[in-house]
């Protein structure tokens, strides 16, 4: 196991008006209830990213909700990564009912509660996805009518994406359609791109390789998520406080190991806290490779 150190009255005509003024109110608030008939673009988390073009990082996930009844057939929406990212991995060109970690997909779910009546207004087979720029390009083409009962529910993973050397705006998502279109437009940040501390590197480490992390301070276990230590393009690992000494960290492999012959970018994020309540200034990454 390698370890890396680290708030008057009123006439009655007053009344009156005052409260017409309140019905009118009321009238607006029950129309900003349903806000969501407007459909949302949302980056359901903003993970940090770093200039390293090596790495395959993973972005944020968008999930797209767009109103019944909105889309009709032959209907398109464009997204484009902002300048100085692009696509690690090459995107995939068909929708999909389930996403697989460490892709770059558009997923789109039969249904979109718990409920088997929670049916999507559109299905994976009523999409057509055209690449524009194998870099940063994507298109969406819809091959039917959306269901006017229900909504249209897609997410936008983002799984292995480069940032080119000197890049250092947060990375923006865009969607564009035309004025005719059904879909919605809009931009959503997936990505904080940081300034990092890069560590020592390691080669060819076994593919059951474990790491400790060693602190000066005793860190918060409850600081210790998939958010704050993690390795990039969404591997799942195991991290946890190590229970014989709160100033470590350990990193373990996913179940089967690290894969053979392969590059990882291990992250310690300032989401690592002190149990005094302090989190760490910077940001650290290491780069292994494997057996």
């Amino acid at each position: 196991m390698k370890r890396l150190l680290i708030g008057f009255p009123f006439s009655v005509s007053k009344k009156i008006s005052l409260l017409l003024v309140i019905m009118m109110l009321a009238t607006m608030f029950v129309g900003a209830g349903t806000a969501s008939a407007a459909g949302t673009i949302t980056a359901l988390s903003t993970p940090t990213l770093i200039a390293e073009p090596a790495a395959a990082q993973a972005a944020g996930t968008i999930k797209v909700v767009v109103p019944a009844g909105s889309i009709a057939a032959g209907d398109c929406v464009i997204f484009k990564l902002a300048p100085g990212f692009e696509f690690f991995n090459a995107f995939g060109t068909v929708p999909v009912a389930a996403h697989t970690a460490g892709n770059n997909e558009v997923v789109i779910p039969a249904t979109t509660g718990t409920l088997t009546t929670d049916v999507n207004g559109l299905i994976a087979a009523d999409i057509t996805l055209t690449v524009l720029d194998a870099n940063d390009e994507i298109q969406l083409t819809a091959k039917a009518n959306q269901s006017i009962t229900h909504d249209f529910v897609f997410y936008v993973y983002l799984n292995a994406i480069e940032v080119e050397s000197g890049t250092t705006d947060d990375l923006i998502i865009t969607f564009d359609a035309p004025g005719n279109s059904g879909f919605l437009v809009g931009s959503v940040m997936i990505g904080n791109v940081i300034d990092v501390i890069e560590l020592p590197s390691h080669e060819n480490e076994p593919i059951s390789k474990s790491w400790t992390i060693t602190f000066n301070k005793e860190i918060d276990s409850t600081s210790i998520t998939g958010g704050s230590v993690y390795v990039n393009n969404d591997t799942q690992i195991t991290v946890q406080l190590d229970p014989n000494n709160s100033k470590r960290i350990l990193v373990n492999p996913p179940a089967d190991g690290w894969n053979s012959n392969s590059t990882y970018y291990l992250f310690i994020t300032n989401g690592v806290r002190t149990k005094d309540g302090q989190n760490l200034k910077n940001v650290f990454y290491m780069r292994f490779t494997t057996q």
